[in-house]
């Protein structure tokens, strides 16, 4: 259902920081699509990182993360050395909405 979705004309109504993450190598969808997205949302930030992966929770999450903070902190932010839970299993999400825009 959401490949049936077309978000295209709404991007230029999102005035709001935005950060695009996209794996350079992404099987899925393209890198192209996420230029297209930064292109298109007023102010919106573009980092492709490195991999092959989709979905953030899997593949090499630190620069992800790094970049994550970086964004809603506002400055470089080094990985943490461990950022495992208490289970063991890393921490992750995919939605971002920066302290600012809550306010």
């Amino acid at each position: 259902m959401n490949y049936e979705i077309d978000y295209r004309s709404i991007l230029s109504a999102i005035h709001v920081p935005t950060l695009v993450l996209h794996r350079e190598g992404d099987l899925w969808c393209s890198v192209e699509h996420a230029h297209y997205f930064a292109e298109n949302i007023p102010s919106a930030e573009l980092r492709i990182l490195p991999g092959d992966d989709h979905l953030p929770w899997y593949g090499a999450q630190d620069g992800l993360i790094t970049e994550i903070k970086a964004f809603v902190v506002g400055e470089f932010v080094a990985p943490c050395p461990s950022n495992r839970g208490v289970s063991g299993h890393r921490w992750t999400c995919h939605v971002f909405v920066p302290p600012q825009v809550l306010v």
